[in-house]
């Protein structure tokens, strides 16, 4: 889902199908990110601001709405869609590397007015590549490309295209498209459970109670513990629920693919050693999600507790 960097909760209404149910079957991006200005930081509207620091203000930017809305969508990824364009469309070609290398040999003020189109006093980049430039990369992107030249003036058209598209921003989100399109089919199902428990509350009886109870047994198989888990880990990225980077780190990695010992971070433990590891963090997760913590996070500290659990169940069967 694209979003501007002011976007509120009523945005969200076009969420369809398992996005619905949280922010692990959401990829949120700010859109433009290129043309966040300082009061998209600073929370209040305000125009493109040019200036060198727009990456960092991008960054900030999302940051900000991941905090606003993350309990829904998770952590935002700024994505500026000109520089992924250009990145793998092959349209960047050697003359255009060419007058790059130029602009990369001019002084810091002549540059600045190069990008505005104000001449330098020597005309080596004539006025159509210098537009060719702003139309390929805009400002920020010829500035981007410049400052590589001017610390690997050898670099070729890949190397600055594969700056240019760690910029954009595109690779991290293909990572959190894919991702998403690997739990698919758990995302619906996860869905149609909570649709299961929105009729069983609408329409209470004997039969709606045997529904609830079979929803409930489906709620502890594995699969929909690894859900709920992820859901805490979109939510402690976007920065909704605070934790200590330690525990943000072990949360990454229960939540990782992969074995046991990977997940309980004992590559080389037996597995009497893996399964008391994991009856310990259990039981600490599961005191912090007890012990008057607030809503959020005690969310996130009962989906870690439920994972521990199916760790050591399997663990010890």
């Amino acid at each position: 889902m694209v979003l501007p960097a002011h976007a509120r909760e009523h945005d969200l209404a076009e969420l369809a199908g398992a996005a619905q149910r949280g922010p692990a079957g959401v990829a949120a991006v700010l859109g433009r990110a290129d043309t966040v200005g300082a009061g998209d930081v600073l929370g209040h509207e305000a125009g493109a601001d040019p200036d060198p620091d727009a990456p960092a203000r991008s960054v900030l930017a999302a940051r900000r709405l991941g905090r606003r809305l993350g309990y829904r969508l998770g952590p935002v990824t700024p994505v500026i869609g000109l520089l992924a364009e250009t990145a793998v469309t092959g349209a960047l070609r050697t003359e255009d590397l060419h007058a790059l290398g130029v602009l990369a040999r001019l002084d810091p003020g002549a540059l600045d007015l190069a990008l505005f189109g104000v001449p330098p006093p020597a005309p080596t980049v004539y006025a159509a590549r210098m537009a060719r430039l702003i139309e390929l990369l805009d400002r920020r992107g010829v500035a981007l490309a410049v400052e590589l030249l001017r610390t690997r003036p050898s670099a070729g058209v890949g190397e600055v295209c594969t700056a240019l598209l760690a910029a954009s921003g595109l690779d991290r989100l293909v990572d959190r498209v894919q991702e998403i399109r690997q739990r698919a089919d758990l995302l619906a199902g996860a869905a149609a459970l909570s649709r299961l428990d929105a009729l069983v509350a609408s329409s209470p009886g004997a039969d709606t109670e045997r529904v609830r109870d079979a929803v409930e047994e489906l709620r502890t198989r594995p699969a929909l513990a690894d859900l709920e888990l992820l859901e805490a880990r979109a939510r402690v990225r976007a920065e909704v629920v605070p934790l200590t980077s330690d525990l943000a780190d072990e949360l990454d990695r229960l939540a990782a693919p992969g074995s046991p010992p990977a997940r309980l971070g004992l590559p080389d433990a037996a597995r009497s050693e893996l399964a008391a590891q994991a009856a310990r963090r259990a039981a600490w997760w599961g005191s912090v999600a007890a012990w008057g913590t607030p809503p959020e996070s005690a969310r996130v500290a009962h989906a870690a507790h439920r994972s521990y659990v199916v760790l050591w169940r399997e663990l010890t069967a």
